[in-house]
């Protein structure tokens, strides 16, 4: 029977056992605890890491509830899918606390079968877990035993629950979707619809289950609040989302998987050019995310250390089209000269 790896790693704290299995952080150590990547020899993706620095993951603090928060995420451009838990602490203080669980699972090189995904096998992983535990699996700097991956034993496709609460109400809002709090969920229902609602928006799958406040609520597909002061939290975060934030007019990931792909890439797909094409037209869309996004490719870099390659020249010339003003910038760089003062065409 087929297994799935599923690896985790922890906010990494000082821990003071107080006993019956309560304890207190005592500081951070800057790295994270119970990796299991680690024992492999192996990394934690860079893709995930800087997810995490952008705070994709976070809650904010001091918005608790009893119960763990959980957000999942497909982390664009890459095979991983992550799936965090988030559980309330105290430090030796007595200061609340957020503290992160993150388990991930990445993708295979001929995919999964029956269109199943690594978030829904983190879930299945998650859901077995909780039969045994009678708690869903959670923030546990006491337990020493984490040090290998979880494996998964996949023996029939797994059955995605019914949504129950699907609507056509679901398909015609904007995102980010927020479920009422007064509906009842769970986790896997989440993930389906918010499939569905990804699918729909040409967007990665995020969600955020039972959460009390997000520090980026607007970058998410659907999110189920933990109570109605929750939701009216979260809702009007979304309204007073920066003024330099684009998400809830833009889907800065699927700009960027155009950009990669037309410019990384010998065939031109049809979608890549429509998604570019709309995007241009948006007039929502400042110069200064369209220069982010290009940088992030290696405009600026390709630029200012003259390399030239065909894909920066796919790069530079797209960036031309969609940014008149960097025209000249393009003229000059494919006119570059070297030592001898000959044209490199």
């Amino acid at each position: 029977m087929p297994l799935v790896e599923i690896h985790e790693f922890s906010t990494g704290i000082h821990v003071q056992d107080l006993g019956d299995g309560q304890w207190v952080s005592r500081g951070f150590t800057g790295s994270y605890m119970g990796n299991t990547l680690k024992a492999k020899g192996e990394q934690i993706p860079i893709e995930v890491e800087q997810a995490i620095s952008n705070r994709e993951f976070a809650v904010s603090e001091g918005a608790f509830t009893n119960e763990p928060a959980i957000i999942a995420r497909e982390i664009p451009e890459s095979p991983w899918s992550v799936v965090a838990v988030i559980s309330r602490g105290e430090d030796d203080k007595g200061r609340s606390a957020s503290f992160y669980r993150y388990f991930l699972c990445c993708e295979p090189e001929n995919g999964y079968a029956h269109n199943e995904d690594g978030i829904s096998f983190i879930l299945e992983w998650m859901k077995r877990q909780r039969m045994k535990l009678k708690r869903w699996p959670q923030f546990a700097p006491l337990n020493t035993r984490i040090d290998i991956e979880h494996d998964l034993e996949i023996s029939h496709q797994l059955s995605e629950e019914k949504s129950y609460y699907y609507s056509q109400e679901l398909l015609n809002t904007s995102i980010p979707y927020i479920w009422r709090p007064n509906l009842d969920c769970v986790p896997i229902i989440l993930h389906v619809l918010s499939k569905l609602k990804a699918q729909e928006a040409k967007a990665p799958v995020s969600w955020a289950y039972r959460v009390s406040a997000l520090e980026k609520p607007w970058s998410f597909t659907i999110v189920f609040p933990s109570s109605t002061k929750s939701e009216e939290i979260i809702k009007r975060a979304i309204l007073n989302a920066p003024a330099d934030r684009t998400t809830r007019n833009v889907n800065e990931d699927a700009l960027n998987k155009a950009i990669k792909e037309l410019t990384d890439s010998s065939k031109v797909k049809l979608e890549d050019i429509k998604t570019i094409l709309e995007a241009a037209t948006n007039k929502d869309i400042p110069e200064k995310l369209w220069s982010s996004l290009f940088d992030k490719r290696g405009a600026h870099k390709a630029i200012s250390l003259k390399i030239h390659n065909p894909n920066t020249l796919r790069l530079i010339c797209l960036r031309a089209i969609i940014l008149p003003k960097t025209l000249p910038n393009y003229l000059q760089w494919v006119n570059f000269t070297d030592s001898n003062n000959k044209k490199i065409r």
